[in-house]
């Protein structure tokens, strides 16, 4: 199995729904450009440079670009690639300038309007860790590692990242193979703050060992974590949920199922008649969760575990092997107890087991559902053994920490399952 590039940090919890694409011009970004924007779909797109004339036909999915030459450089500079129009400095910069969004630099650009001066000294200083030493000078090389810099320290600041997408900036090409290593650190710096990286950002770290007395030692380290890291959990379960046959709601599962395909998960999705108003798809939602599970059971005979369907999946949860798993309204006042009250009424994530005990859980869940009020009310991880008093609520919800990310709804927050 593919062990490389397996940095992570699972004590982070990731609060927030910050997604970020940062799009270079390198050759993983070219094989896509045709339809680019699929694979930028995140909250915020970042380019750089004179990228325009690559993205032309995308130009308003941009958030911020980066101009982070030195003013000696831009106002000689022409392009010269193969296919482009020779251009002066003013031309670039009115191109800049017509992008609509902010522009990042390093110094003044004459004729941008929205323009942000970065003080890289501010910054660089923020991010050296006390007592860690000095910074090396090698780890400010090239404008894409500047930009995931930026993004560290942004982050550091409270605007909290999830994820970092990266297409094109691959460190292959001569003119750009110095700058892998101020790329490499500053995506391990991303990693050490609980910030997944996706796209081609680590495809670098694919290539093969060459030292012939260490080759096969990454993909033995690789595959003994690996073996630890699911050795407490079981990942032999079905994912459940069901929509409206109305959008957005069709997009959602739609976008739930990619999500189950690409972590390889198996999603049990049901599909109901279209509902005429908001509140009729709610109410149809709500009184046909429990439905959906017990199809979903019958069909896989394994645990099924429930999520609405606008939530995401960003990694695979695992169950504990020892616990036999049952759901239980959160309506009841034990739970508020055990979960807290704030947690109850957000998130619609809970796991049930096709046992006896699982059974009986789902059947007096199925009983207090015609009181509750609101859908999100519908939730709780609860694992129901003959030890029920003993039940460390905390050990169970860690399964799920950081996999399934709960969309917000109103002024709600992510609950404590994220």
């Amino acid at each position: 199995m593919e062990t490389d590039g397996r940095v992570r940090c699972e004590h982070k919890v990731q609060m927030s729904k910050r997604r970020i694409t940062i799009l270079g011009m390198g050759p993983s970004a070219v094989e896509r450009k045709v339809d680019i924007a699929k694979y930028c779909d995140t909250d915020e797109v970042w380019c750089l440079n004179n990228g325009y004339h690559n993205y032309a036909h995308v130009l308003p999915m941009f958030t911020r670009w980066f101009e982070l030459h030195s003013w000696d450089y831009l106002k000689e500079w022409s392009e010269k690639e193969s296919g482009a129009r020779a251009i002066g400095a003013d031309d670039h910069f009115d191109a800049l300038d017509k992008l609509g969004c902010e522009v990042m630099c390093s110094v003044p650009l004459p004729t941008v309007r929205k323009q942000t001066r970065i003080d890289w000294v501010s910054v660089f200083t923020a991010l050296q860790n006390p007592g860690a030493g000095r910074l090396a000078a090698n780890y400010f090389l090239g404008s894409p590692s500047l930009m995931l810099a930026l993004a560290c320290w942004e982050h550091d600041r409270g605007a909290e990242i999830e994820e970092i997408r990266s297409w094109g900036i691959d460190t292959s090409d001569p003119t750009h193979a110095q700058q892998r290593q101020s790329w490499a650190y500053w995506c391990s710096q991303a990693h050490s703050r609980g910030i997944e990286m996706t796209g081609t950002a680590l495809a670098f770290m694919h290539e093969g060992e060459k030292d012939g007395g260490l080759v096969g030692l990454r993909e033995e380290i690789g595959d003994a974590i690996e073996k630890r890291r699911q050795a407490d959990g079981s990942t032999d379960y079905v994912i459940a949920s069901h929509y409206t046959d109305n959008e957005p709601y069709i997009g959602y599962a739609a976008r739930l199922q990619a999500d189950a395909d690409k972590l390889g998960i198996t999603l049990h999705l049901r599909k109901l008649p279209a509902a005429a108003t908001w509140e009729e798809g709610a109410d149809m939602a709500t009184t046909s969760v429990m439905q959906t599970v017990r199809e979903a059971m019958d069909e896989h005979g394994k645990p099924v575990i429930w999520t609405d369907v606008d939530d995401r999946l960003r990694k695979a949860p695992t169950l504990p092997e020892d616990l036999t798993f049952g759901y239980l309204q959160g309506a009841e006042r034990q739970f508020y107890d055990k979960l807290g009250e704030p947690c109850l009424r957000y998130g619609a994530i809970f796991a049930v087991a096709p046992n006896e005990c699982g059974m009986f859980c789902l059947d007096m869940a199925e009983q207090l559902q015609a009181k509750v009020t609101h859908h999100r009310a519908i939730n709780g991880v609860v694992a129901a053994t003959d030890r029920f008093a003993e039940l460390n609520v905390q050990d169970i919800t860690r399964h799920f920490r950081g996999c399934i990310e709960i969309t917000p709804h109103g002024n709600r927050t992510q609950t404590c399952y994220t």
